[in-house]
């Protein structure tokens, strides 16, 4: 069976660890991702540099012709193989891409979507409109948990036969051949060995409720001396960056708070989790995270708010806490009932752990994607 994966957008590596599953299961895939991407030599399937670079510094006609390439040669593929899925995992330019779905779908090509969330991030009127292109314009859709399932069958009235519920893999790729230890990742990053590390992790968006966390923190940090919380992302606007730069100066006990607004590289990411005793997820609005899945691999547990299928992806008081959403008060009534029991905490972390390596495999998931692009033969 082949497969064409495509992921312009190079969020993160979601798309390349499922391709390198996918793989194993005999699937043969060939992933289309931008140019100038850095790809680890070693990957054993095809890749296509196909999509515009996200470069900065590429002149704006450059992009303008190097998306319209990129579209003419995904269109050209679906010509020449129309039996060949098409696997969209993210949009750059929803607008138009929602509307090429349709294009391809025309033309007979058997296009998968993947619904990582029902509405983007940050929604918009128009938002409605092209989702429901793109889910009509797909003949299978993947989603990550029945919460998702539900929402779009509501939402888009989407029959439940064209949605395959697949769970978000787990992010072993990330962890080091060699295993970090807790003292070793502090050292490294700096903090005391008895501090007890909070920790948010991820590209910093106003959605994802950073400003509950610090009310939080404001609130416990008086009361509990060895409190940290390290904060590590980049921020996605100068404006938001400012907000919480300012937000910071403003709390007394601001020397316990690290952070680090900037993009963290692959390899530097154990390091975070490894620190870690406790990972924080005060999302105001989401549908899924992929945090969860990574707080889960580095064998942590989290805290998160109830929001999008957090309920059902966290085991309430077994692998997290989940606490009530917009309430900073109850945020930090969590935070201090998960490290009133150390022991406790590290049993959850276990747990979680154990939950990444059977639920939440990737060998697991790619045979469940297999028989699910078999499905449309």
């Amino acid at each position: 069976m082949k497969i064409l994966m495509v992921d312009s957008l190079v969020g993160n590596d979601y798309a390349i660890i499922l391709c390198s599953n996918l793989k194993k299961v005999g699937v043969e895939v060939t992933l289309v991702t931008t140019e100038g991407r850095q790809m680890d030599p070693h990957l054993d399937f095809a890749v296509k540099h196909w999509a515009p670079s996200k470069k900065p510094d590429v002149r704006k006609s450059q992009k303008v012709w190097g998306y319209l390439r990129y579209l003419a040669r995904i269109f050209c593929y679906t010509l020449s193989s129309r039996t060949v899925p098409i696997h969209f995992q993210f949009f750059r330019i929803e607008r138009i891409e929602s509307l090429f779905l349709l294009l391809l779908r025309a033309v007979g090509a058997r296009t998968v979507y993947t619904a990582h969330n029902v509405f983007p991030h940050e929604n918009r009127k128009i938002d409605y409109l092209l989702r429901n292109i793109t889910f009509r314009s797909s003949k299978l859709i993947i989603v990550h948990s029945g919460y998702i399932k539900k929402r779009l069958m509501k939402k888009f009235r989407v029959q439940p036969d064209k949605i395959w519920k697949i769970p978000h893999g787990d992010f072993d790729a990330y962890l080091p051949e060699t295993p970090i230890s807790k003292k070793e990742a502090r050292e490294r990053l700096g903090l005391s060995q008895k501090e007890k590390v909070l920790l948010f992790f991820g590209f910093i968006r106003e959605y994802k409720g950073l400003d509950l966390l610090l009310e939080s923190f404001e609130l416990l940090s008086k009361r509990d001396k060895h409190l940290t919380l390290l904060i590590a992302g980049k921020c996605q606007t100068n404006e938001l960056l400012s907000r919480y730069r300012k937000r910071i100066s403003q709390i007394s006990t601001r020397e316990r708070i690290r952070f680090e607004p900037e993009y963290i590289p692959t390899k530097k990411v154990p390091w975070y989790f490894a620190a870690s005793d406790l990972v924080a997820l005060p999302y105001k609005a989401i549908d899924h995270s992929g945090i969860i899945h990574m707080a889960y691999s580095f064998g942590r547990p989290v805290i998160a708010t109830d929001v999008g299928d957090f309920a059902e992806t966290i085991e309430q008081e077994q692998t997290g806490y989940i606490v009530k959403k917009n309430d900073g008060t109850d945020l930090a009534v969590g935070i201090h009932q998960a490290f009133s029991d150390p022991s406790r905490l590290e049993e959850m972390g276990r747990k979680a752990r154990k939950l990444s390596e059977t639920k939440y495999s990737w060998g697991t998931i790619a045979e469940m994607t297999a028989r699910a692009y078999a499905s449309l033969a």
